[in-house]
C-alpha cells in the first residue's frame, strides 16, 4: 500500500513537472485568440457564479428576494450579476465564434475529427448554462423561457424526454424544478466543461493547431 501510494504521488509530480515544462507560443493568431477568450470567460463565470451562490437561496419563495437584496443592499453585488450574466452572453458567441472559425478553416480534418466533437459538446454545455441560469431569478420570463425549453428539449429522441422529465421534477415547475436547474447550473455543468475543455487541450497539445502544424505528438 505504501509503495502504491508513494507511486501515484510521484506520478502526480511527474505529471505536474511537464505542466511546468510546456510552453506556449507567444504568437496568438487564430484559433489561439477565441480558445483564449473562451478560457477567460470562463474563468469569470466560475468566480461570479461562485460568488452569486453565496447569496443565493434556490425557493421559489426566497430566488427572487435574494437577487434583489444581492443587486440592492450588497456592495458590489449588481455589479458582479451584471458581469456573470453578460460573461455567460459572451461565453456563448466566443464558442460560435470558434467553432465557426474552425469550420471554414477545415481544422476539423483528420486528425483533429475528435476536437471538433468536443467542441460541439461545448457548445452544448454553454447552451445548457445559459437555459438553466434562466429560470434561476424565478421570475415571469423565466418560467415561459423553462417552459418552451423543456418543451422543445423532450421532442429530442433518446435523451429529450428523459432530461425533460428530470429537469421539471413534477407536472408543473415548482420547488424540485428550480432546485434541479440550480443543481445542474452550478455542479453538473461546470464539471462537465473542466472535463470536457481538459479532453480538448489534451487533443490540441497532441495534434496541434491548424495555425502552426501538427504537434510533436500527432501524425501529419
Amino acid at each position: 500500500m505504501r509503495r502504491t501510494l508513494f507511486g501515484a504521488r510521484s506520478r502526480v509530480y511527474a505529471f505536474l513537472a511537464a505542466l511546468g515544462r510546456v510552453r506556449v507560443s507567444p504568437r496568438y493568431t487564430g484559433l489561439r485568440w477565441s480558445s483564449a477568450v473562451i478560457l477567460v470567460l470562463f474563468a469569470i463565470e466560475l468566480l461570479t457564479g461562485i460568488l452569486l451562490s453565496l447569496y443565493y437561496y434556490p425557493e421559489p419563495d426566497a430566488a427572487y428576494d435574494t437577487l434583489r437584496f444581492l443587486q440592492g443592499t450588497v456592495s458590489g453585488g449588481w455589479l458582479m450579476r451584471s458581469v456573470h450574466a453578460w460573461a455567460g452572453e459572451l461565453l456563448l458567441l466566443a464558442v460560435l465564434v470558434h467553432l465557426g472559425h474552425v469550420y471554414f478553416r477545415r481544422a476539423y480534418a483528420h486528425p483533429r475529427e475528435y476536437e471538433w466533437v468536443v467542441g460541439g459538446f461545448l457548445l452544448l454545455f454553454a447552451l445548457a448554462f445559459r437555459f438553466t441560469g434562466r429560470l434561476l431569478p424565478w421570475d415571469d420570463f423565466g418560467a415561459r423561457t423553462a417552459r418552451a425549453g423543456l418543451d422543445l428539449l423532450g421532442t429530442v429522441p433518446l435523451l429529450g424526454p428523459l432530461l425533460s422529465t428530470w429537469l421539471k421534477g413534477g407536472d408543473d415547475l415548482g420547488p424540485n424544478t428550480l432546485s434541479r436547474f440550480f443543481a445542474t447550473h452550478v455542479l453538473i455543468l461546470p464539471w462537465c466543461v473542466v472535463v470536457a475543455a481538459i479532453f480538448h487541450l489534451y487533443l490540441v497539445r497532441r495534434h496541434g493547431l491548424k495555425d502552426e502544424g501538427v504537434g510533436a505528438g500527432g501524425r501529419g
